[in-house]
């Protein structure tokens, strides 16, 4: 790369994490032959050094910005704490356990509600509801 760029326009190697599960196939055997990549990296030239880096952004899917939603807010059956296993929306888990404390999970419900009132009004979508509010 500093043979075609010029050594003196490297600004940064930058690694991102992939979304590699946690575990898999390759957890069941004592010996593998090769490991996931769990990252990549990415090397940063500019011509200019005064170039600044503004992070990445990935655009929501169009269902995820028509309304709210709840992802992977249970952990898996490795993970067991009762005490972060407790009712939330009418749903209750018999193993595993929640992300979040009672509390946080709670408030964050109310939070949805609140913005699910507000936004018969506003007709905004929850993307549109945190960019204007931070929340």
């Amino acid at each position: 790369m500093d043979e075609i760029f010029g050594k003196e326009n490297f600004r940064n190697e930058i690694v991102v994490k992939r979304g590699a599960p946690k575990s898999g196939l390759i957890s069941q055997f004592k010996d593998f032959r090769a490991m996931t990549i769990a990252y990549d990296n990415l090397y940063w030239y500019s011509k200019n050094e005064n170039t600044r880096f503004s992070g990445f952004y990935k655009e929501a899917p169009e269902i995820k910005k028509k309304s709210g939603f709840w992802a992977d807010f249970q952990k898996g059956e490795a993970y067991d704490r009762p005490t972060m296993r407790y009712e939330i929306l009418g749903i209750s888990i018999d193993n595993g356990q929640w992300k979040w404390s009672k509390e946080r999970a709670y408030k964050a419900v109310e939070n949805y509600l609140e913005y699910l009132e507000i936004s018969k009004e506003t007709g905004e979508s929850l993307e549109e509801y945190w960019e204007r509010t931070g929340r």
